[in-house]
């Protein structure tokens, strides 16, 4: 409950004081301070090490090599993959057919 009241105070002033001495002076420290905890949180996981030692294949450098290194299933080809209707087929509920409340969102 402190924070909120912490939180609500100081959106208060911001409001109050207007664009220009408010939202512009806040958003003058706010972002390159939100640039520099990226960047630190990036470096963090960089380095870190794998989550269980028992499998040391499981580490960030290969998770991010599986993510960004495309293969193709067997039999399948690259198009398939940027097919709208696989993307909508993956997406709903029963294999096969298209039901209306649960389409993917990539195939939006």
């Amino acid at each position: 409950m402190v924070f909120l009241l912490i939180a609500f105070v100081l959106n208060f002033i911001l409001i109050y004081r207007g664009l220009s001495k408010g939202i512009e002076t806040f958003c003058k420290i706010a972002m390159p301070a939100l640039i520099i905890a990226a960047i630190l949180v990036l470096i963090r996981v960089l380095t870190l090490g794998t989550p269980n030692p028992e499998l040391p294949e499981r580490n960030v450098s290969n998770g991010l090599g599986f993510m960004w290194n495309l293969k193709v299933p067997s039999g399948g080809s690259f198009w398939s993959l940027i097919n709208p209707f696989t993307n909508l087929k993956s997406g709903s509920r029963r294999p096969g057919r298209y039901s209306s409340p649960c389409l993917s969102v990539s195939g939006l």
